[in-house]
């Protein structure tokens, strides 16, 4: 099974690309946390809107046992978005962590090149005043 990260837009169609791969910052998921956890910067999970119903949905399809626990309380329900200014804010501080602290993550390169490629979207979608969420893909 791989997983990725994706950005959902509350506008389906807003006039440019908004692929990102995902694939790297979303197995590193934990190692992002532990830095955001040290920097009192919110975590990686706060900015997924996905319903509580999809995550329940991955948990039970889901062969390893460490995704039974992966989701819990904290993690935001039923749609919610974000301001595209949060996440350009959120992303910047958590590259600028990585590229201070490499050695704290297994692929520190693929990371930040999956967040650049967010970054990219999110000033995108910034400029247009859109709403943003991640999700992921499972």
């Amino acid at each position: 099974m791989s997983l990725a990260l994706y950005i959902v837009l509350n506008d389906p169609e807003p006039g440019f690309d908004t692929f990102v791969d995902g694939k790297a910052l979303a197995s590193a998921t934990d190692e992002v946390d532990a830095l955001c956890e040290e920097a009192g910067l919110p975590l990686l999970d706060s900015f997924v809107g996905q319903s509580e119903e999809e995550l329940d949905g991955f948990a039970h399809e889901s062969d390893d046992p460490e995704d039974d626990n992966r989701w819990d309380d904290e993690t935001p329900t039923g749609g919610q978005w974000w301001d595209a200014a949060e996440g350009v804010a959120w992303l910047q501080g958590v590259m600028e962590l990585i590229e201070e602290n490499p050695d704290a993550l297994d692929d520190a390169e693929g990371v930040l090149s999956d967040m650049g490629d967010f970054l990219h979207v999110l000033e995108k979608a910034q400029a247009a005043r859109l709403h943003w969420h991640f999700a992921w893909d499972f």
